[in-house]
């Protein structure tokens, strides 16, 4: 699977869906979608303040943006080719489980 598709019907995602999925590329969200988002093929909660899924493919650098306050479960897991996550100045709690 290369892409994700999110419908306005999803209400509740509890960790990574994506997690083992090794040829992710993009996950896209309806912008219906009560609950969530995606900016440049990464899912965040509607506000994006909550960073829940990157894909595996992603590659490099990934640089968070302002306001992302907590970082969820398996977050980054499978993205061996990221050499680094740099993050803005954040309040929020981080959970550390990301691989």
């Amino acid at each position: 699977m290369e892409s994700a598709s999110i419908p306005s019907s999803m209400k509740v995602i509890d960790s990574n869906p994506f997690a083992d999925c090794p040829k992710l590329a993009r996950i896209d969200v309806s912008e219906n979608n009560p609950e969530y988002s995606t900016t440049n093929g990464v899912l965040f909660d509607k506000e994006k303040t909550a960073l829940i899924s990157c894909p595996q493919t992603m590659s490099e650098v990934y640089q968070m943006h302002d306001g992302v306050g907590k970082i969820g479960d398996r977050t980054f897991s499978g993205c061996a080719e990221l050499t680094c996550i740099a993050e803005y100045k954040s309040n929020g709690e981080i959970e550390w489980d990301l691989m």
